[in-house]
């Protein structure tokens, strides 16, 4: 379908539920497109933000969306109705995500500082900002990357303009461990590799801590809320038997793997040609025609339900990390090995 922008297209990003996408522009344009099959047209165009998209990033349900603008401010859009709130930082902004429980969204700015808010009330979580004044002293650098992963609570991961990958606790800002100097250029990004389950249209009725939606009774609200927890609790128990590992990437041609239970580089660096501009981990399993399966909702739904004809159960899952160059090329990577499986020169 014929859709122009205005300007040049800054960022492309899908939903988790693969059903939409959200594209952003240099001049502030936001546009949420239907990407179902057969219903190929854009939804809606999200108002709001005048100048550069620094970045986009969807909650995990799908139903939200969190930019970054050049003018340092931060909007989170209901994508349904299209309102939004916005958060003003105290520099320029490079980088943005939501909190690995979702109420909450981070930024990062080139002036050092990370700023944790609530999105309910839109207070800027001051305990918070506070303790990152110790993290700006450790590695001294702007922050270029950040992200946080559902499964590992409380804990995030941010990339910096010196090289440094420093985990921290998102509640109080405590420095969990600062891996110094990875990278010899800025960090481009980072990315927890984690399994993310598939909640389904029972499981949006529970929010977090936020109160159970008032049309369904107590006794329903209790057994959907149980549902959840259970579900999550099984997911946890899986993902303890799978590599804790988080990866950075730079403009300097290396993606790094980090392991989180013994806090060292996992390996050599994965070496690239070019300069790495993105990057994304799958968890692949063989499916019973030994086939390659790269669907992380597929491993969670086919083991919590006890498999299916579509997957190997018992098969070894495999953590996998996919790279993009400045060059055009695409990288795909056994992360528990380090070895490169294939190299595809897309453009």
């Amino acid at each position: 379908q014929d859709n122009k922008l205005g300007e040049s297209v800054a960022h492309l990003k899908f939903s988790p539920d693969g059903t939409k996408l959200a594209v952003a522009t240099v001049d502030g344009q936001i546009l949420i497109f239907d990407v179902s099959p057969g219903n190929y047209k854009q939804l809606k165009q999200l108002e709001g933000p005048n100048s550069e998209i620094q970045f986009i990033e969807w909650d995990k349900r799908s139903m939200g969306l969190f930019a970054g603008d050049s003018d340092s401010l931060g909007w989170v859009f209901s994508v349904s109705s299209g309102r939004s709130k916005t958060f003003s930082g105290s520099g320029d902004v490079s980088c943005g995500c939501f909190s690995s429980n979702g109420i909450n969204i981070l930024m990062g700015f080139l002036d050092s500082n990370v700023i944790m808010w609530s999105i309910s009330t839109g207070e800027q979580i001051s305990a918070h900002n506070a303790k990152y004044k110790d993290l700006r002293e450790s590695s001294g650098s702007g922050v270029t990357s950040i992200t946080t992963s559902y499964l590992h609570p409380d804990v995030g991961v941010y990339g910096n303009e010196k090289g440094d990958v420093v985990l921290f606790r998102e509640s109080n800002g405590e420095l969990l461990h600062l891996f110094n100097s990875v990278h010899k250029e800025a960090v481009e990004k980072v990315a927890f590799c984690s399994l993310e389950m598939l909640l389904d249209e029972e499981d949006d009725k529970i929010k977090g801590n936020q109160q159970v939606d008032k049309e369904i009774d107590k006794t329903q609200a209790t057994n959907i809320k149980q549902k959840l927890e259970n579900r999550q609790q099984q997911a946890q128990q899986l993902y303890q038997s799978l590599p804790h590992y988080v990866a950075s990437a730079s403009l300097d041609g290396n993606a790094v793997i980090l392991d989180l239970k013994t806090n060292t580089q996992r390996g050599q660096a994965l070496i690239h040609e070019a300069g790495i501009t993105c990057m994304q981990f799958f968890f692949w399993r063989l499916n019973s025609k030994q086939t390659l399966i790269p669907d992380s909702n597929t491993i969670i739904q086919s083991t919590l339900s006890g498999g299916s004809t579509l997957t190997n159960k018992d098969a070894p899952i495999l953590p996998i990390l996919v790279t993009g160059c400045t060059d055009g090329s695409v990288h795909i990577w056994n992360a528990s090995s380090a070895e490169r499986i294939r190299m595809i020169n897309a453009h």
